[in-house]
């Protein structure tokens, strides 16, 4: 009894003494920017990536698993130098959901 008396006098001791102004909070990262605004940051080589991806994604802006699985397997297959069998759907299912903003913004919110 003693013992334990001895540990929480010497937890609400440390605890006592802690200065509360030393957990400030760190200031919120910017806001993310619209398209228009990163279109005009973006270096050539953003600006070649981001029209490469609107010829592959189309109108919607979206890559589905299986555009995506065809993409990669018709770049695969032109480097016949790569012993390789090609992106399976259960990979590009993978990459697209670690990829998909709008999904982890919902997995976010509901967590």
């Amino acid at each position: 009894m003693f013992f334990l008396k001895k540990v929480v006098g010497g937890i609400v001791d440390v605890v006592s003494n802690i200065d509360p102004n030393q957990f400030v909070p760190a200031n919120p990262p910017p806001p993310r920017g619209p398209v228009a605004y990163a279109e005009r940051h973006e270096s050539d080589e953003e600006q070649q990536f981001r029209r490469v991806f609107q010829q592959l994604a189309g109108d919607d802006m979206e890559v589905s698993p299986n555009e995506l699985m065809n993409i990669l397997n018709k770049i695969i297959s032109k480097h016949g130098d790569l012993k390789t069998d090609g992106f399976s759907i259960e990979s590009c299912r993978s990459m697209v959901a670690v990829m998909d903003v709008s999904s982890l913004s919902c997995v976010l919110v509901t967590w």
